[in-house]
């Protein structure tokens, strides 16, 4: 139990050498997916993932096997006004895929990717970024000259370092470049994520679609989908 807190806490200490925009994306869209992983897990085993209509002479058993069934299978969604695809094919086309656990893990994983390269690398143009900064949140809220020489001498010694981690980036650009590169990861798997989820949802407007949609709004596919 220790190894999991000192782990958590870890997880969540502030660094402060990143902003906002890398704690929201590190740390709390990570927790939220995993979260949202632990909600999807135990309605497997507590609640019911899903609720399939059965016919009435169908036993309690039978109905727990057609839900379990249509579960592991999935379904196929049509709108209220349309007939039952006959052709397997169709079927196919319209089958819904369900939200998994292990893809929530592993987009709360894909997540914490880029910061982790940024924490891995950061070093190699010879500025300790975490350990400069901290000192300096030291020195503004005690004014210390002795901290505030350390810190001049230990950036003036990394400034004359030629060591060049990457060929085509120049030797005093290295950590810009990781940074940038880290807040390019993140656009990208921004990006990357909402084209996942319009793959598992079908749209990416979500309930906003509703008032686009011209028609009955039972029929729009955004809330009440008929699944079978």
């Amino acid at each position: 139990m220790d190894i999991l807190i000192d782990f958590v806490s870890q997880f969540i200490q502030n660094r402060h050498e990143d902003d906002h925009f890398d704690r929201l994306n590190y740390q709390i869209t990570p927790f939220l997916f995993v979260l949202l992983s632990l909600v999807n897990i135990s309605k497997l085993y507590i609640g019911s993932a899903i609720n399939c209509f059965a016919k009435a002479e169908f036993k309690e058993g039978w109905v727990q096997y057609t839900n379990d069934y249509c579960l592991v299978e999935n379904t196929y969604y049509i709108r209220s006004d349309e007939r039952i695809p006959l052709q397997k094919e169709l079927r196919n086309r319209e089958r819904i895929a369900y939200y998994q656990a292990s893809c929530n893990c592993k987009t709360s994983c894909s997540f914490y990717i880029p910061h982790l390269i940024w924490r891995s690398f950061n070093w190699l143009s010879g500025f300790q970024v975490k350990a400069v900064v901290s000192a300096s949140k030291e020195v503004e809220q005690q004014t210390n000259d002795e901290i505030t020489k350390i810190i001049a001498k230990s950036l003036f010694h990394a400034s004359q370092q030629q060591h060049q981690p990457i060929c085509f980036v120049q030797k005093q650009h290295f950590v810009g470049f990781l940074f940038l590169t880290m807040k390019l990861a993140y656009v990208l798997l921004i990006c990357f994520h909402l084209c996942l989820f319009k793959f598992f949802i079908g749209n990416i407007d979500f309930a906003i679609g509703i008032l686009d949609h011209k028609g009955e709004w039972r029929q729009s596919g955004n809330i009440y989908l008929n699944i079978y």
